[in-house]
C-alpha cells in the first residue's frame, strides 16, 4: 500500500516498493493524487496530494516499469460522510445532496478509471454508526 511511504513523492514510493520486492502495490495516495476525492483521515494530517496528470496508460506504463502491478486503487467511502479522523465512525447519510451527486460522479469516474487499466480491485468503504462494530466481526478492529 502506497500510503505507508506518505514522506516520498510519487516515483520514490512506487520504486521503494518495487526495492522492497513487491510484485503488486495498492494506490490510495496515488489515487488522492490523480484527483479522487480520498478521505484525507487515511493520510498524516500535514500530507497534500501532489497533483499527477497521468492517463490510465501512463500510470500503468509507470508502473510496469517498476516492475509491479495495480492490485487496487481507493479508498472511497460509497456511503455517508466519511470520518474526519482514525477512530471515528462517520455519519451514515450526506449532509447535502450536492455531497451526495459528487460522491456519485467520483465513484464513477474512479471505476471508468480503474476499468480502463484492468484494475479489478476498488477499495471502497462506509461510514455510520455501526461501522466500528460492523469492523470489530472482521477482527483485529476493537469496537
Amino acid at each position: 500500500m502506497d500510503s505507508k511511504w506518505s514522506e516520498l513523492p510519487f516515483k520514490r514510493r512506487i520504486k521503494r516498493i518495487a526495492e522492497l520486492g513487491s510484485k503488486g502495490v495498492q494506490l490510495w495516495m496515488t489515487t488522492a493524487e490523480l484527483g479522487f476525492n480520498i478521505p484525507v483521515t487515511w493520510f498524516p494530517p500535514d500530507w497534500k496530494p501532489e497533483r499527477l496528470s497521468l492517463s490510465p496508460k501512463e500510470l500503468v506504463n509507470l508502473i510496469r516499469d517498476f516492475g509491479l502491478e495495480i492490485t487496487a486503487m481507493g479508498p472511497r467511502h460509497v456511503l455517508g460522510e466519511p470520518p474526519r479522523f482514525w477512530g471515528e465512525t462517520g455519519w451514515s447519510r450526506f449532509t447535502t445532496s450536492r455531497g451526495r451527486d459528487e460522491r456519485i460522479r467520483d465513484i464513477k469516474n474512479l471505476i471508468d478509471y480503474t476499468a480502463e487499466i484492468g484494475v479489478k480491485n476498488r477499495v471502497f468503504l462506509w461510514s455510520g454508526p455501526l461501522r466500528n462494530r460492523i469492523l470489530a466481526t472482521l477482527g483485529g478492529y476493537d469496537a
